[in-house]
């Protein structure tokens, strides 16, 4: 499985495919096909301006995960298309993971009460 987040290969390939080239080597490659399904993909949009964004799965298997940090809060967002994945225990972990994070954060020992 691929965890990737963005690829400036799919520009490339289109401009050279719309100018009547032969397609190039890299994406005929099988390597390509495998390299290109992400099924994690992640992206942080922050600004003062911003309170909540969002960021989708990209393949139908796979999840979104957006998130933002700032000096008082952090926020996370999950995506994914059901009947496809379990995206509902995925939110599940990043649940837990972001209580651990608040626990870590605030001085606290975060192993004391988790379930594994």
């Amino acid at each position: 499985a691929v965890v990737s987040t963005q690829s400036g290969h799919y520009g490339r390939g289109n401009i050279n495919d719309k100018q009547g080239g032969a397609p190039l080597d890299i994406f005929t490659d099988p390597s390509y096909a495998k390299l290109n399904y992400i099924i994690l993909s992640t992206s942080t949009l922050v600004s003062p301006a911003l309170e909540v964004g969002g960021f989708a799965a990209v393949v139908k298997d796979g999840l979104g995960l957006g998130y933002a940090m700032f000096d008082d809060w952090f926020g996370t967002q999950a995506s994914y298309y059901p009947p496809h994945n379990n995206g509902a225990e995925f939110i599940l972990q990043l649940k837990s993971v972001c209580a651990d994070l608040h626990a870590v954060l605030n001085d606290k020992n975060f192993k004391d009460k988790r379930v594994v």
